[in-house]
């Protein structure tokens, strides 16, 4: 049996908001269990294929870009290395 684990890292959900299958309260995560997610809402025909596929593109440049340079990214992706930078940089 698998354990579930909270995904501290940030996360990007892009969400269509006519999935023919998932309702649209299921688009956000449980905060609990994924604290740094951002949703975003696309409106898209009943296909689910978006309208604008460059709003797509952007969303995820931005998201990257941010999540590269966030505070905490170094400490969410080498945890180690994270902490000890933290405690260099209160010394």
């Amino acid at each position: 049996m698998r354990t579930l684990r909270r995904i501290d890292a940030p996360v990007l959900v892009i969400w269509g908001d006519h999935d023919r299958y998932l309702g649209r309260e299921l688009a956000a995560p449980d905060p609990a269990w994924v604290p740094n997610a951002r949703v975003e809402h696309l409106p898209t025909p009943a296909t689910g294929s978006p309208r604008r596929p460059e709003r797509v593109n952007e969303l995820l440049i931005e998201f990257l870009r941010g999540a590269s340079t966030g505070p905490r990214i170094k400490e969410i992706l080498c945890p180690r290395e994270g902490a000890a930078q933290r405690r260099s940089a209160e010394s």
